[in-house]
């Protein structure tokens, strides 16, 4: 089915098999967007300043081409129908054909988005509009055919401070506004701004740093590791036989099947007819 682009800026209604064109074509260039190929187990990191934010937009940070395991073309999501593959690829671009587009989301909200009541949410924020607000973070994709986990980590320059979720992949047709997920939903990282201005002003000055540890290049460190078993083949589906192993291994063999007694019309010997007359004359 189709769905809103999953940027807030973008109102355009993609298929899932178009979403990648429309965000190379769309997206790709904007300067706080990153485009880089993750591969299966591989971190991939990006530094993020996420002062510039408009609150209650959804940003994209980075758009992410998954690939399966690096040098194995035969484990591309497409290739495996892990996803549909990607439509409208023209010239160099076609080798994308059969990588699965993961976008890196960000929104700055406040601490009422959590509330599940909304008409309180909007009484609350009109009294305090200044609030501490937070960060939200999370990973949209197409649908896919199983479930896919990522692992997104939020550290300083310095390796001191770090906040890390294990987590699923977002549907991009469903709401990525945090005011209508974060009360029921759980994929997703939240930063607080102040723990968020800490790592990104981090100082050597602050923290007790071994001489031998490098620090990295100013901003919030963002390390993200898409979890997937491309052994596995999604197509993968249990045979009779490994049904018939299910059923025998439950507890007493399995449940018991109901008999049924039928009422059969013998002869005056006990014997059934084997010739039945009609009824109607």
């Amino acid at each position: 089915a189709p769905g809103k682009c999953p940027l807030g800026c973008c109102d355009q209604i993609v298929f899932p098999s178009g979403l990648l064109v429309h965000l190379l074509h769309k997206h790709s260039r904007e300067p706080t967007c990153t485009l880089a190929t993750v591969y299966d187990s591989q971190p991939v990191r990006l530094t993020i300043d996420p002062r510039h934010l408009q609150p209650g937009v959804t940003h994209s940070l980075a758009i992410l081409l998954y690939a399966g395991v690096e040098g194995k073309r035969r484990t591309e999501p497409g290739r495996r129908y892990l996803s549909f593959p990607n439509a409208g690829l023209l010239n160099e671009r076609r080798r994308l054909e059969n990588h699965l587009a993961i976008v890196l989301m960000i929104c700055k909200t406040t601490f009422y988005a959590l509330l599940e009541d909304k008409e309180l949410e909007s009484e609350l924020a009109a009294i305090n509009p200044d609030t501490s607000g937070l960060y939200v973070l999370w990973l949209v994709a197409p649908v896919t055919s199983r479930r896919m986990f990522y692992t997104l980590t939020a550290f300083d320059r310095y390796y001191v401070q770090s906040r890390s979720v294990i987590r699923k992949l977002k549907n991009y047709v469903q709401s990525q506004n945090p005011s209508d997920f974060l009360p029921t939903e759980s994929d997703y990282l939240l930063l607080r701004e102040a723990e968020a201005m800490e790592m990104l002003f981090a100082k050597d000055s602050d923290f007790q740093i071994p001489d031998k540890v490098e620090p990295l290049s100013s901003g919030i460190q963002l390390e993200i590791i898409v979890h997937d078993n491309p052994a596995i083949s999604p197509l993968d589906v249990r045979t009779s036989n490994q049904l018939l192993e299910t059923y025998n291994g439950l507890p007493g063999g399995g449940p018991k099947m109901p008999r049924i007694k039928l009422n059969l019309n013998r002869g005056a010997h006990g014997k059934l007819a084997l010739n039945r007359k009609p009824l109607s004359k």
